[in-house]
């Protein structure tokens, strides 16, 4: 049985909250920077040491369990991309530009 991290508390010295919708999620400055410019352009931002927080802006597309699916998507063990998946994580990749991730949905929805 594979256990997915919850992002839901401190863990592995995670270093980052990133705070959607007021759902906070502990996460690790260098992974979510190699997957998303945009993140780590926001990550350089930060002025404070320790673990800090990302305030992203509320989207009516970017939903908190969706987010969790991302993460879980990104991080090992990695969660497969399939086909109750593939399109919320299209949104998320989109909204970050995380092209590594959409790389990954264009390739499981070619190979479907």
């Amino acid at each position: 049985l594979i256990t997915y991290p919850t992002f839901d508390k401190p863990w592995d010295f995670s270093d980052l909250i990133l705070n959607l919708d007021d759902r906070k999620f502990h996460v690790h400055k260098a992974v979510v920077s190699m997957w998303s410019p945009i993140l780590k352009h926001q990550i350089l931002q930060l002025k404070s040491s320790g673990e800090a927080e990302v305030v992203l802006e509320p989207s009516q597309k970017l939903k908190p369990e969706d987010f969790v699916e991302m993460l879980q998507t990104i991080y090992p063990p990695n969660k497969p991309i399939v086909e109750g998946n593939c399109e919320k994580l299209v949104t998320i990749a989109n909204a970050f530009n995380m092209f590594e991730l959409l790389r990954r949905c264009e390739k499981y929805l070619i190979n479907e």
